[in-house]
């Protein structure tokens, strides 16, 4: 299945939900590793804030990320400056770190836009 490119799936921490860490962040392992396997597979992931875990931390979600990457062609954007705030630009795994400017228009290109 191919990436629809208005279709864009935006990411602003390692966790769902709030309450229990350890909880919010195997529920957002699981959200982002079911991704494959929706009907519509996104054009863009965009990783913001604590998200950028995702694409330097978490083995499963870089996983998952790279299959979506390599096989769907989504492209999956880490926030420069978060990278640079948590000093993990050089953990990056999966996807290139991007500018706010590029995530943006991004955003405001999507015809679908989904935050977990």
């Amino acid at each position: 299945m191919r990436a629809d490119s208005k279709t864009v799936v935006y990411i602003n921490s390692h966790r769902l939900g709030q309450d229990e860490p350890e909880l919010g962040a195997a529920l957002m392992q699981g959200f982002v590793g079911l991704i494959k396997d929706m009907p519509i597979i996104p054009g863009y992931i965009l990783l913001v804030n604590s998200a950028v875990f995702l694409s330097t931390r978490d083995p499963k979600s870089i996983e998952a990320l790279s299959f979506l990457q390599n096989e769907c062609g989504t492209e999956v954007l880490s926030c420069t400056t978060c990278l640079e705030h948590f000093k993990i630009m050089d953990q990056l795994k999966v996807g290139e770190a991007s500018s706010a400017p590029v995530i943006m228009k991004a955003m405001f290109a999507a015809e679908r836009l989904i935050r977990p």
